[in-house]
């Protein structure tokens, strides 16, 4: 969830991580549902590739 902290804030991403798994679901589906970020924005930030590579996506 580190990847969204500098989007949201640390405190908003955790609560995300925390409802996605209570609920057994994807981090990108919460994320998308509980800010105004769209789509393809969240898939770069979270995209798994891009992450291990350091940086923040733009």
């Amino acid at each position: 969830m580190t990847a969204l902290n500098p989007v949201i804030g640390y405190l908003e991403a955790a609560r995300i991580a925390k409802k996605a798994y209570a609920e057994n679901r994807a981090i990108i589906d919460v994320a998308e549902e509980e800010t105004d970020i769209p789509r393809a924005k969240l898939e770069a930030l979270l995209n798994p590739g891009l992450l291990t590579q350091g940086g923040i996506a733009e």
